[in-house]
C-alpha cells in the first residue's frame, strides 16, 4: 500500500494508470495461469472418481494378524484381532471406566470449574453392558498369558503377531549373539540418574530451568522385537523371519534431555544434510525438472541395518564438531552441550530379560539416534563425492536408508562403483538393486519413458490395510486421518494412473467398513483445499493456540465433556484409553506400581486416599507407611524424664502429619486394605 501511495506521488497520472493496468493484467494472467494448472490436475482425479471400480485394485494386503504360536483361537477371537491393532471397543465395564475417566480427567484439567463440569457429565452415564468384541479380546488375553505366548507387531507394518515366547526370546538372543554388544554386571541407571541430575542442577548456561528435563521414574531402556514378516517369501516362511531390535528408551534417564539436545542443535547450527529429501513429494517435484539421457538407468542402493552399525561415539564427536564450527555458543555453553552428550552415550544400555547389556551402535528408539545416523552418513557422503567415482551419478537422494540413484554407466560400472562405496567404511555396508527403466523407492515406483520419469503410488509387500475400524469407538477426526493423508498423496504426487490408487483407498475402507461414498467426500473437500492453497499462496493468520486439554475416548460422554471444556475457550484432544494394541501388548510388561502416575490407597473402613507422584508408585506408598513405622519407633525412644506430650506431638507432627495416609492409621488403628495405580504416566 506504501508503494502505491509512493509511485502516485512521483508519477504523472498518464504514466500511473498505464502502470496499474500492466501490474493488474499480470496478476490476472497469473493467477489464470495457476488456475488452469491446478484445474488440468485434478480435473482427472474427479473423472477417475467416478469410473471407480473397487474389484479391480491390484494391492494385496499382509494379513491383519498372524498367529504362528500353539494358542488356538475360535471364530469370534479372530474375528476381533481382524479388526486390528487400533480398534476400540468402547466402554468395556462402565464402573471401572467411567472412574478412570474421571482420573485422567482430574489428571488433564486444572481449572477448578471445567473440572467439575465434567464431573458432573461423568456422573449422568447410565449403565451399559460390556460389548461382545471385548469379551472375545478378554478371551484372546487368557489365551495368550495361559499359552506364555508374545503378542508384538510386525515390522513397517499394523500386522499384530501372536508367537511362543520361546521362539521369540530365541530370535532376539540371536540378535544378541550376532551383534557387538557387552554384558553389564548391574543395572547402571542409579548412578547415571545422579549425574544427570547434577549436570542438569549445575547448567547455568544452556537451558532455563535445565531440571525440568530431569526424569524422576527412570529405568533402564527395554529391549523388544518386531517380527520381519516382509523377509519371508511365503506365509510357511513367516516363523523363520528374523526380528527388528527396538530399545524402548523413554523410561531412560536421558529421554528427556535427549529430545532437548536435538532442538537445541537445530536452532543454534541450522544445519541439513546435503543429499536427504524430505519425503516424495520433494522427489518428484525434483524429477519432473529432469531430462533423462538414454543411456541413464535407475538404481536403488539400501544402507544394512543402519542404525545398529553407525557407532554412537564416532557420531556423536562429529555433532559436536558441527556446534563448535557453526553456532554462536560460548566456550561455556559448548562444555555444557558437551557434558550432555557424554551423558547421553551412557545412557546407550538396554535390558531383556534379568541381563543388561551396553551397546555400541545406535538404540532404535532414542530421540537422537535418527539425528546421529542423518550426521554419520552426510559425512560418508561428502566423502564419496569428493572423488571422480561418482561422476557417473547423475542424480543422488537418500531418505534415511534408502537412495535412488540416475546412473550413466553400464553394469560393470556400477559393480565397481558398488566396490568403492563398500570399501569406504567397513560398518556402513550397501545393497543395490538395478532397475533400468523401473524401479520402486520410498512410496512410489519410478520409471524412465523417453527422456521423463514418470511414477505412481508403490505399497511395499509388508502393507496391511489395518486402519481404525468404521465400527471403532474412536473420534471421527481419527478415523478420518489416514482417507485425509492418503488422498493428499494421491492429489500431490499426480501419478501417471491415479484410479489405480483411488482404487485401492476405496478398497482399504470397503475392507474396514466405510462406506465407498465417504472416500470421494473427503476427496472433494481436499481438492477444493489444494486448488485454494495453489491459488491463493499468502501466509495464513497465525492463531492463537488454546490450551488443550487431553480426555480419553469413551463415545458420546466424551463428545459432551468436549462441548463443556471447549464453551470455556479450551480446546479438547481425544486419545485412547484402549485398543487391541493396548489391551494385549505384553513385550514390555512392567508392574504397574513401579511406573509413575496416580495412585490409590483404600482402607479396611471404606476410607480412600487419592495421590499423584512423578516417582514410582511404590516408593511413595512407601513413604506414607514409612511415616507410620518412624512414630511408633520414635514413641518406643521417648525420654520418660522430659514431658512426654510435648515429646509425642514434635514425633507427630514430624513424621504424621505429614501424610494423610499415615495420620489415618494413627487416628483409627486401622489397617489398609488395598493400593493400587490408577492412571499411569505414559
Amino acid at each position: 500500500m506504501l508503494l502505491h501511495f509512493e509511485l502516485a506521488d512521483s508519477l504523472h497520472q498518464f504514466e500511473f494508470d498505464i502502470l496499474d493496468k500492466m501490474c493488474r493484467s499480470h496478476a490476472f494472467t497469473s493467477k489464470e495461469e495457476k488456475r488452469f494448472v491446478i484445474n488440468k490436475k485434478l480435473s482427472h482425479l474427479k473423472e477417475t472418481q467416478l469410473k471407480t471400480d473397487v474389484k479391480t485394485t491390484p494391492q494385496n494386503f499382509l494379513p491383519k494378524f498372524i498367529n504362528i504360536s500353539s494358542v488356538v483361537l475360535e471364530k469370534p477371537e479372530i474375528d476381533v484381532l481382524n479388526m486390528g491393532l487400533k480398534y476400540n471397543p468402547g466402554i468395556t465395564a462402565i464402573e471401572k471406566d467411567m472412574e478412570m475417566l474421571k482420573v485422567h480427567v482430574a489428571v488433564s484439567i486444572t481449572n477448578t470449574k471445567a473440572l467439575c463440569g465434567a464431573l458432573n457429565i461423568i456422573d449422568k452415564v447410565k449403565h451399559t453392558q460390556s460389548p461382545p468384541s471385548f469379551k472375545s479380546l478378554l478371551s484372546v488375553k487368557k489365551k495368550i498369558k495361559n499359552a506364555g505366548a508374545i503378542v508384538t507387531k510386525a515390522d513397517k507394518s499394523n500386522t499384530l503377531v501372536i508367537m511362543d515366547k520361546s521362539k521369540y526370546d530365541e530370535k532376539i538372543n540371536a540378535f544378541l549373539d550376532e551383534e557387538s554388544v557387552e554384558k553389564l554386571k548391574k543395572d547402571p541407571t542409579t548412578d547415571l540418574n545422579k549425574l544427570v541430575r547434577e549436570a542438569l542442577q549445575n547448567d547455568n548456561s544452556l537451558f532455563q530451568q535445565a531440571i525440568k528435563f530431569y526424569n524422576m521414574n527412570s529405568f533402564a531402556p527395554a529391549l523388544y522385537g518386531l517380527l520381519k514378516v516382509h523377509k519371508a517369501c511365503t506365509s510357511v516362511d513367516i516363523p523363520g523371519a528374523p526380528i527388528r531390535p527396538v530399545v524402548s528408551g523413554y523410561s531412560s534417564p536421558t529421554y528427556r534431555l535427549e529430545k532437548e539436545v536435538v532442538k537445541l542443535f537445530h536452532r543454534v547450527t541450522k544445519w541439513k544434510p546435503k543429499f536427504s529429501i524430505k519425503n516424495s513429494n520433494v522427489l518428484i517435484e525434483d524429477l519432473k525438472t529432469i531430462t533423462i539421457p538414454d543411456t541413464c538407468m535407475l538404481i536403488s542402493l539400501d544402507i544394512d541395518n543402519l542404525f545398529t552399525n553407525v557407532d554412537m561415539k564416532t557420531a556423536m564427536n562429529l555433532m559436536i564438531d558441527i556446534v563448535k564450527c557453526t553456532s554462536d555458543l560460548s566456550k561455556d555453553e559448548v562444555d555444557q552441550f558437551v557434558t550432555y552428550c557424554e551423558l547421553i552415550y551412557k545412557s546407550n544400555y538396554f535390558t531383556f530379560g534379568d541381563q543388561y547389556y551396553k551397546n555400541c551402535g545406535l538404540p532404535m528408539g532414542s530421540p537422537m539416534s535418527p539425528l546421529l545416523a542423518e550426521i554419520y552418513v552426510d559425512n560418508f557422503e561428502q566423502k564419496v563425492f569428493r572423488t571422480d567415482v561418482i561422476s557417473l551419478v547423475l542424480k543422488y537422494y537418500r531418505y534415511v536408508d534408502d537412495i535412488l540413484l540416475l546412473f550413466m554407466g553400464d553394469l560393470s560400472q556400477v559393480d565397481f562403483l558398488m566396490s568403492f562405496i563398500n570399501s569406504v567404511d567397513k560398518k556402513l555396508q550397501f545393497k543395490v538393486e538395478v532397475g533400468e527403466n523401473s524401479i520402486n523407492f520410498l512410496d512410489t515406483t519410478i520409471s524412465i519413458q523417453g527422456n521423463k520419469i514418470e511414477w505412481e503410488i508403490y505399497r511395499k509387500t509388508s502393507y496391511t490395510d489395518a486402519i481404525i475400524p468404521f465400527n471403532s469407538v474412536s473420534p471421527d477426526a481419527h478415523k478420518r486421518a489416514f482417507f485425509v493423508f492418503a488422498i493428499d498423496r494421491l492429489i500431490n504426487l499426480e501419478p501417471k494412473n491415479p484410479q489405480i490408487e483411488l482404487n485401492t483407498i476405496v478398497k482399504i475402507a470397503t475392507n474396514n467398513g466405510y462406506p465407498p461414498s465417504m472416500v470421494f467426500n473427503i476427496m472433494k473437500k481436499r481438492q477444493k483445499i489444494a486448488m485454494n492453497k495453489m491459488l491463493y499462496k499468502t501466509k495464513g493468520k497465525i492463531e492463537n493456540v488454546k490450551y488443550c486439554v487431553g480426555i480419553p475416548f469413551l463415545g458420546q460422554v466424551s463428545h459432551n465433556i468436549a462441548h463443556y471444556i471447549n464453551s470455556l475457550g479450551k480446546k479438547v484432544a481425544f486419545y485412547p484409553l484402549m485398543t487391541t494394541k493396548l489391551f494385549l501388548s505384553n513385550q514390555k510388561n512392567m508392574d504397574p506400581m513401579l511406573k509413575s502416575g496416580v495412585y490409590e490407597i483404600a482402607c479396611n473402613c471404606g476410607a480412600v486416599y487419592v495421590g499423584q507422584s512423578g516417582r514410582a508408585l511404590i516408593t511413595r506408598i512407601c513413604e506414607h507407611y514409612a511415616n507410620t513405622n518412624r512414630y511408633y519407633k520414635a514413641v518406643e525412644n521417648i525420654d520418660l524424664d522430659k514431658n512426654v506430650n510435648n515429646q509425642i506431638n514434635r514425633i507427630k507432627a514430624k513424621y504424621v502429619n505429614k501424610s494423610s495416609v499415615s495420620d489415618h492409621i494413627f487416628e483409627t488403628g486401622h489397617e489398609v486394605a488395598m493400593c493400587r495405580a490408577l492412571h499411569l504416566a505414559l
